[in-house]
């Protein structure tokens, strides 16, 4: 486990996470749908979920990117997922992407799971710089990061072309490691 917090806790994805990040996915899957399309088309079916899994716990090995779930401590039960992606490590940088459930938003969830996977992000992998990547009308998401610490950078015109949708300008926040 990464992280405990209320009746949560944060976890690296496992193999026997399929069925439930199915579950998650497809009972969210019109709130998904505009910023997720990729993990939700790879998550249609069981089977999907499956070799998606499989596929994001070798990318976990090799570092290339990180997939992590947020789940009910009692239950067991997904309720969010977050991603550290377009990892630099070179540079130390990496990018965050998440979901929760919609029916568990609005109840710190997200901000706390973003604190503690900043800190093993900055700590555990040695990043110095971490960034989210959010439409300017997802004000959940923003209120994640803002109560986070991150701080506006810029406006990305035209950057994400969701399914079925004209390109959206997405708005830059960025944290850096303070050690």
């Amino acid at each position: 486990m990464i992280a405990v917090f209320d009746a949560y806790h944060i976890a690296k994805i496992e193999a026997h996470d399929a069925q439930k990040i199915h579950i998650l996915l497809d009972s969210n899957y019109e709130y998904f749908e505009t910023y997720f399309p990729k993990t939700l088309a790879q998550n249609l079916t069981e089977a999907l979920s499956e070799s998606f899994v499989t596929k994001k716990i070798e990318q976990f090995k090799n570092r290339d990117e990180l997939l992590f779930t947020i789940k009910k401590t009692i239950t067991g039960d997904i309720i969010g997922l977050v991603y550290i992606k377009n990892l630099d490590w070179e540079n130390k940088h990496g990018e965050f992407a998440y979901c929760i459930d919609r029916q568990i938003q609005n109840k710190g969830v997200g901000t706390k799971a973003i604190q503690a996977l900043s800190k093993y992000a900055f700590n555990t992998l040695t990043l110095d710089r971490l960034v989210a990547i959010i439409d300017k009308n997802n004000i959940a998401s923003i209120k994640v990061v803002k109560n986070t610490g991150f701080t506006w950078t810029s406006t990305l015109e035209n950057i994400f072309k969701p399914t079925q949708h004209p390109p959206l300008d997405m708005e830059l926040y960025t944290l850096h490691n303070e050690r």
